[in-house]
């Protein structure tokens, strides 16, 4: 595959990637998922590429983190099952924890 084709699918991925992810925070508002994570003081709230990007300057772990964090939210919000990550876990311990 060459590069420009690379690129131009790359792309199309990253679009893809960020309507789901718009998508995905207007559900997540109707939850009132800001209300609930605005209680910790570090939260900011998600925006369409908080899940999309990856590259040199996203840090993979606070990402990671704040995927498990929502993922804990929504297990609340549905099945009223809380399951708590250690920041010593192992990550592939916690995702498999959480399912």
């Amino acid at each position: 595959m060459d590069g420009g084709r690379k690129v131009a699918m790359l792309s199309k991925h990253l679009d893809v990637s960020v309507t789901l992810m718009g998508n995905v925070l207007e559900k997540l508002r109707v939850l009132q998922y800001e209300h609930e994570f605005g209680k910790n003081k570090s939260f900011s709230p998600f925006n369409e590429t908080q899940f999309a990007e990856i590259g040199p300057d996203i840090n993979a772990s606070a990402q990671f983190k704040s995927f498990l964090d929502l993922v804990t939210f929504l297990g609340v919000k549905s099945c009223n099952q809380d399951f708590v990550v250690d920041k010593y876990d192992d990550p592939t311990q916690a995702s498999t924890s959480s399912f």
